[in-house]
């Protein structure tokens, strides 16, 4: 897998057995790899907002993952994150998508990964509770509860939005050439949690079949102030074994796909790493505290200090420059405190003042 970090930190090349799978054309007005958008689109319309989808993004790269950061949006205020790293364990590409509002104010919005493949080959999903919808749904079929989207026999001449919009049950995967596959896996939401007419499955077809876009969605979640949300997504390459049919319809095809995410394996969570890591001192404390994050990276950190009866007491950024944080303000006693990178916690604990 290949990011282009100046173009927005989207996937640019994902390949196996040197085979593509992904559109690559960049000429083709950028339309092209794999990007990261904010759903619903009706918000926003078109084009691409720049800083989310073709800005640079900043990039650093701790142990075997590649964290990048890019600029808010005016539009939106929305700033991303992708945090990319390699799991041996399942020969997978683990992506986490952070999402944080920079609004003074909560907005809901879902995550909405767009991968554009070459416009041939054959797109497939497993069918939730709703069938699919939209000009393109006369192109698929349903068979034994798989959604199939040959685009070898669907070619799209005209120009409009042709695209189907369907429930799945959290995988959709593309077949390139007849050997090699793309295989995305994500949470599995229902359609009434997903974005206003939106869905957990979008397919769209260019106009003369340049390219098709295989597209996943997540929850439809509200995001606090200065809050932000994660959603994982793994990516599979495979060259499909010679007693694998990849024609429409094939259960060796389907057999083979569920085989793999049947030995999916969650590598060891970025947040299980930093509660090892990250220390919070002194205890018992006076005026400050300082986090030592021992080379732990976080996208977007903040400390929150509760009482013991529930009450928070504080709440504030913190950065890796090792600022103390004060707690002077506080009365004698024992205190918990959280450090989150946007809901999820990463470390807690607890902690004394004491007062001479």
């Amino acid at each position: 897998m290949a990011v282009d970090t100046a173009n927005g930190a989207r996937i640019s090349s994902f390949q196996v057995s040197e085979s593509e799978l992904l559109y690559v054309d960049f000429s083709n007005n950028n339309m092209a790899g794999s990007t990261f958008w904010p759903s619903p689109q009706s918000v926003w319309n078109w084009p691409p907002l720049v800083n989310l989808d073709s800005k640079p993004y900043q990039a650093d790269i701790k142990g075997n993952r590649l964290i990048v950061a890019g600029n808010t949006d005016s539009k939106t205020n929305l700033r991303f994150y992708k945090i990319f790293q390699g799991n041996a364990a399942d020969t997978s590409i683990v992506i986490d998508y952070v999402m944080k509002n920079e609004k003074s104010t909560s907005q809901k919005w879902a995550p909405w990964e767009v991968t554009r493949v070459a416009g041939n080959g054959v797109t497939l999903y497993e069918k939730g509770d709703v069938a699919p919808t939209g000009i393109l749904e006369p192109f698929t079929e349903e068979i034994d509860g798989m959604i199939w989207y040959d685009q070898d026999k669907n070619k799209i001449t005209q120009s409009g939005t042709f695209k189907f919009i369907g429930d799945g049950k959290g995988w959709i995967a593309h077949v390139v050439g007849g050997k090699y596959l793309l295989l995305k896996q994500f949470e599995n939401i229902a359609q009434a949690d997903a974005a206003p007419s939106e869905g957990e499955i979008e397919v769209y077809t260019a106009r003369n079949s340049t390219y098709t876009e295989v597209e996943n969605q997540g929850a439809y979640v509200s995001i606090a102030s200065k809050d932000s949300v994660t959603w994982r997504v793994k990516w599979y390459a495979r060259q499909l074994p010679a007693n694998v049919d990849a024609k429409v319809g094939s259960a060796s095809l389907v057999n083979y796909i569920h085989g793999i995410l049947s030995r999916s394996v969650s590598p060891v969570s970025y947040n299980t790493i930093e509660k090892e890591k990250v220390k919070v001192y002194p205890n018992p404390a006076n005026d400050f505290l300082m986090i030592d994050f021992n080379g732990v990276e976080l996208c977007d950190a903040r400390m929150a200090v509760y009482s013991m009866q529930g009450s928070k007491v504080i709440d504030q950024p913190i950065s890796q420059s090792r600022k103390p944080v004060s707690v002077g303000n506080l009365s004698k006693g024992v205190y918990l405190y959280e450090i989150l990178q946007g809901r999820s916690a990463v470390a807690n604990g607890r902690f004394a003042i004491e007062r001479q």
